[in-house]
């Protein structure tokens, strides 16, 4: 059978004497594919640094090339721009070495991926930066994300956990709290399904929670801000009010010097006046030592 040109499929030339019905409906079958071909600004770039994942890239487009039935004539011209960076110049590098056979294919480009990016350095990175993010009670990040990108660094670093290891791992990179609330509510046995489930409402409920007791607290400091304010004007007014003559002194307790009695001054002191009457009492209690002391002035 005589072949076309196209440097995407293997399509029989449509003027052939060979060209037969079955190989037309061939051909209509893959050019409706080409049609539904995602467009290369939806296809992943890999750059080959910082925390990269080799993996997804190599499974994105496995998945695509067996959906659409895709040949590696398609998928191998589109590597010059996905990949950037690091990556690009490496793949140059390799495309001047390489035998023409292997230039063209999938599976050895897949090889080469795993080979230079899939290190053992590579899995330390991965293990290290799961190690080093904990999710804490009033952090901004995203719960499902964060399980998300937390189970990718596993499957990294640590390639064949059984999901109970899996959750476990990530469980204990919480907070205590959200660490108790989800082994509380977690059933035994559970899917990783069922524990992003259960993480991402456990997450919810402390965080509704949180903000019921952040606006108590706030609403009574709020309250409390506003007595001081009021208390602080009153004294204000206070220290600019004028002070009158009859309040000077006020707020001292005043003692009698005659009585000893609090609450007055000694020329209003009523005691006082009763003090001649306690003179004439003890004269008539001791009648004769007044005759004797008259009789004594008469003879002087």
């Amino acid at each position: 059978m005589k072949f076309g040109k196209s440097p995407e499929f293997n399509i029989p030339d449509r003027n052939s004497e060979r060209f037969r019905e079955e190989d037309r409906l061939e051909v209509d079958d893959l050019l409706m594919l080409k049609k539904d071909y995602p467009p290369l600004r939806d296809w992943p770039k890999f750059y080959g640094e910082g925390e990269y994942n080799h993996v997804e890239f190599i499974e994105w487009i496995d998945d695509v090339k067996k959906q659409f039935h895709m040949h590696d004539r398609v998928i191998i011209p589109k590597l010059t721009t996905l990949f950037q960076g690091l990556a690009k110049e490496w793949y140059k590098a390799k495309r001047k070495v390489a035998s023409d056979n292997d230039l063209e294919s999938w599976d050895f480009w897949k090889q080469e991926i795993n080979k230079k990016f899939g290190s053992q350095k590579w899995k330390q990175t991965m293990a290290r930066a799961f190690e080093k993010d904990y999710f804490t009670s009033g952090t901004v990040k995203e719960p499902l994300k964060w399980l998300l990108q937390q189970k990718k660094r596993m499957d990294a670093a640590w390639p064949g956990l059984d999901q109970e290891e899996i959750m476990s791992r990530i469980v204990y990179q919480c907070s205590g709290d959200i660490r108790h609330a989800v082994k509380s509510r977690l059933p035994i046995e559970a899917e990783f399904d069922e524990f992003m489930e259960q993480f991402t409402e456990t997450i919810s409920d402390i965080s509704r929670n949180r903000t019921s007791t952040v606006n108590i607290k706030t609403y009574s400091r709020i309250e409390q801000n506003k007595d001081d304010y009021r208390n602080n004007q009153i004294k204000q007014v206070d220290m600019k009010r004028p002070i009158k003559p009859e309040d000077k002194g006020k707020g001292k307790e005043i003692t009698c010097n005659i009585c000893g009695k609090a609450g007055h001054k000694a020329p209003d002191c009523r005691s006082k006046k009763g003090i001649n009457n306690v003179d004439v009492e003890q004269n008539e209690e001791n009648p004769h030592e007044s005759d004797n002391n008259s009789a004594g002035e008469s003879d002087n």
